[in-house]
């Protein structure tokens, strides 16, 4: 779970629903920076939000789903709307999704079925062993036969109701919540610790850490996203080193509260 609000009410929520992991007083532009976290860990992320504050975690989401009850800026940047406000309505969702495909792959495998049959025997492949031809009224008929059973197959999907939910105990988890600033600490320090580990496998083979290697990745010290260096939206100079930047935004926090994230300058990833 990841919100705005603080983490003492976001940690009473996380035991009522019993979400085991909490971000708390996360800023809109750092809920987006944990969903490309986990997008460039190679997950594929899906993202809930009804807030004006959701909109970049929304749009940055493989598949962003809004309430329906929210603002219309996160309905926008989504790309599924549940209309009915209940979190229910994700399950119903992904079902349905899942119902749509296994549609899809049946109505293909209609037409192919059809037409990998059908357009050999009109061509007279059947003719020099065995005299078979294709009436042109019965290829009428079978090209016919091949469009009513896909739509016919796709319209099932309009008696499509969802099963309804099993009746579940909430798990008695002690939630682990982690404060904004908590949770860019503690990725600033496993970077450091890599960094560490990669200096100390250098000094063995007799090389000198001279930066990032290229291909590494940095910490960003304002919202803890990974940042190649090469492509970093802005950098600045400060305690010592090089501290690149995920967007402009970043950027300008870091220049009103340079003290505040020294401690979580970017170390490489190697």
């Amino acid at each position: 779970m990841i919100t705005g609000d603080n983490a003492t009410t976001a940690a009473a929520i996380a035991r009522q629903v019993g979400v085991r992991r909490v971000l708390a007083e996360v800023l809109p532009e750092h809920k987006a920076a944990e969903v490309q976290r986990l997008q460039a860990e190679g997950r594929k992320v899906g993202m809930v939000g009804d807030g004006i504050n959701d909109a970049p975690a929304l749009a940055a989401a493989d598949v962003g789903m809004a309430i329906g009850t929210g603002t219309d800026v996160a309905i926008e940047a989504a790309d599924i709307t549940l209309i009915s406000g209940s979190l229910a309505g994700v399950v119903t969702a992904i079902s349905l999704s899942r119902a749509t495909m296994r549609n899809i792959r049946q109505n293909l495998f209609f037409a192919l079925a059809y037409n990998g049959v059908g357009i050999p025997v009109a061509a007279g492949v059947l003719y020099p062993a065995f005299g078979i031809r294709l009436s042109p009224i019965i290829a009428a008929a079978a090209m016919a036969a091949s469009s009513l059973s896909v739509v016919g197959n796709a319209n099932r999907l309009r008696r499509y109701h969802p099963a309804p939910l099993p009746a579940v105990e909430v798990a008695d988890v002690e939630p682990l919540v982690q404060a904004g600033s908590a949770h860019r600490l503690d990725v600033a320090e496993q970077d450091r610790g890599q960094q560490r580990h990669s200096s100390a496998a250098r000094g063995k083979t007799g090389h000198i850490d001279d930066g990032p290697a290229p291909g590494a990745t940095v910490t960003d010290p304002v919202c803890g996203m990974r940042v190649n260096p090469e492509t970093a939206a802005a950098r600045r100079d400060a305690v010592g080193r090089t501290v690149y930047f995920c967007s402009a935004g970043c950027a300008t926090a870091f220049d009103a509260e340079p003290e505040r994230y020294a401690a979580t300058t970017g170390t490489a990833d190697c």
